[in-house]
């Protein structure tokens, strides 16, 4: 009786273990950075097909001195990869530079075909509260 009571209880035990994983990816926890309070990315295509992407990061006042944030444009083809759109700028990336503890920028892009786009957008933020912060957000949409 013992020995089943202690089976069931290392069962129950490790499925509550395996379970906490997946509780935890699936929650919004966000990581703690250095100099970043909030980072995020705002991607939307309308019914004429004008991409809208709206990208931001509040730092913490007298701490962050300021960020470096790259934001690329791409179209799924083949159902699997990804291929960047040329929007016209070099290296086809939109390149957004701040000295300032909070900054918000948006850029638009007038597609040329319906699909499945993605914006990738990559943020370094710089401060006084330790190493940059390099985080990377990922947005999808359909047109």
């Amino acid at each position: 009786m013992k020995k089943t009571l202690a089976i069931i209880l290392c069962v129950v035990t490790l499925i509550g273990v395996l379970q906490m994983p997946m509780f935890a990816a699936e929650s919004d926890i966000m990581p703690l950075n250095n100099n970043t309070a909030i980072s995020d990315v705002s991607f939307v295509i309308d019914s004429n097909g004008l991409a809208i992407i709206d990208v931001g990061y509040t730092g913490y006042y007298g701490v962050t001195t300021g960020g470096t944030i790259t934001t690329k444009l791409q179209k799924r083809f083949m159902g699997v990869f990804w291929s960047t759109v040329d929007i016209g700028t070099e290296d086809k990336v939109w390149v957004d530079q701040s000295s300032e503890y909070d900054f918000s920028v948006e850029h638009t892009y007038q597609l040329e075909d319906t699909g499945t786009y993605r914006v990738v957008v990559n943020f370094v933020i710089s401060g006084t509260g330790g190493a940059d912060d390099e985080i990377e957000l990922t947005r999808q949409a359909t047109w």
